[in-house]
């Protein structure tokens, strides 16, 4: 099927485009050469092909291990330089 200037203006008015005639004129044919790419693309058989979820299928997650500190700030030490505190909480400025 070819693809004319007419479907490229419907296809740009469902897309919310404003194309001058001279990009319509541009774009038609180049439609046309990206619809037979993907008519090509769909005659290639994937039957045999796993659905990955990235191009190169053999990459892993790299887990390391973490090493937990006992040593913690004390609250008083983590309210020592904070400019505004409510108790034992640091406030701040309302963020809408």
């Amino acid at each position: 099927m070819e693809y004319d200037k007419e479907f490229v203006k419907k296809a740009a008015k469902l897309a919310k485009l404003s194309l001058t005639d001279d990009e319509i004129d541009r774009f038609a044919p180049q439609l046309n050469e990206i619809i037979k790419y993907v008519e090509v693309l769909e005659k290639v058989d994937t039957s045999k092909v796993e659905p990955t979820s990235h191009v190169i299928a053999d990459i892993k997650n790299r887990f390391q291990e973490v090493a937990i500190n006992s040593q913690h700030l004390e609250i008083e030490d983590a309210l020592k330089n904070a400019p505004k505190k409510n108790g034992r909480h640091i406030t701040t400025e309302a963020v809408l």
